[in-house]
């Protein structure tokens, strides 16, 4: 069965301040010095074995590469990663796409988090004007100065919050097409850029 061409131009993108958002700061966040909550004992053996690996390597000086899905910034724990790069037990963050928007969100707006359900019942499922048009711009100005993914968008974030960059930000890690550093980079604060929420 053929279909016509989907016509891109006739999408219509909504402003993100008319979108209604499941997760606010600073109700949303989970605080590094929180109580956790009660896990099986399963979970607690093996959040109790991550922290014996974690430790075992920063006490040699090795690498501690945390990857994690969206949920883990949408649920609100950019505080936590935070605080556990501050504090150096983690080296490297690594996230997918919805990650970055969920934190460019709160770092702009200081919520995330659209009814995916209704949203796509509507046909406006992740239609946002400024989420689009400001991570794009972010990975273009990065590109073009030779940044990272990581780099590109916690430098846009950066510069939304009002932080201005003395220059393009040099990070530490492996090296692309040319040289060009392709390390995840992160505003100072949170991963990519909510520390800028105040």
């Amino acid at each position: 069965m053929s279909h016509p061409p989907f016509d891109r131009w006739s999408i219509r993108f909504k402003p993100l301040s008319e979108r209604k958002n499941r997760v606010l700061v600073p109700r949303d966040l989970v605080s590094p010095d929180s109580e956790g909550r009660p896990l099986a004992a399963r979970g607690a053996a093996i959040l109790h074995e991550a922290a014996d690996r974690i430790r075992a390597a920063r006490s040699e000086d090795r690498p501690v590469i945390c990857a994690f899905g969206a949920h883990a910034i949408k649920n609100g724990l950019g505080p936590v990663l935070t605080a556990l790069m501050s504090e150096g037990w983690l080296t490297h963050l690594a996230t997918n796409g919805a990650g970055i928007i969920h934190d460019w969100e709160i770092a702009f707006q200081g919520k995330t988090s659209e009814d995916v359900r209704e949203n796509v019942t509507l046909g406006e499922f992740g239609i946002w004007e400024e989420t689009g048009r400001y991570l794009n711009l972010g990975l273009l100005v990065g590109a073009w100065e030779g940044l990272g993914y990581g780099q590109s968008i916690g430098g846009a974030s950066s510069v939304r919050a009002g932080e201005r960059a003395a220059g393009p930000r040099q990070g530490r890690g492996s090296r692309g097409p040319a040289g060009r550093d392709c390390s995840s980079g992160h505003s100072p604060g949170l991963p990519f850029g909510a520390a800028s929420v105040s």
